[in-house]
């Protein structure tokens, strides 16, 4: 959590203007509050919000699908699991998670969206 919130930080110092993090979906649900991934999601975005950004966003999408760098041992069966349910119905797919570039699609679009004074508040959550 330190460092993504340290780098928010320098980011600000920096003059950057329109800081996006990608969060998690989940992150304020229900159960949020006893996941200690979710807690450490919901500090980051606490910390983000206070940092005093002209405009900051906050992706949450699901699970987010695809090649990493370093793969972790069920990765390929979630994702295979989770874009068979696209075969059903994409909407299915959508809900519970998404490819890295239609992520890094949106997130660009969404801070273009924000830089255009397009946002709908200054604190904007997508997800």
């Amino acid at each position: 959590m330190l460092v993504n919130i340290e780098l928010a930080k320098a980011a600000h110092a920096a003059g950057v203007k329109t800081y996006l993090f990608v969060s998690s979906a989940g992150t304020r649900g229900l159960l949020g509050g006893y996941a200690p991934y979710s807690r450490m999601k919901q500090g980051v975005e606490n910390a983000i919000r206070e940092i005093g950004f002209e405009q900051a966003i906050v992706m949450r999408p699901g699970a987010i699908l695809g090649k990493r760098e370093v793969e972790h041992p069920g990765n390929p069966l979630l994702n295979a699991t989770i874009r068979s349910l696209g075969r059903i119905s994409q909407g299915w797919q959508d809900g519970v998670g998404q490819d890295a570039a239609a992520i890094g699609r949106a997130a660009v679009h969404a801070v273009i969206v924000a830089q255009q004074g397009k946002a709908p508040s200054k604190y904007w959550v997508l997800g």
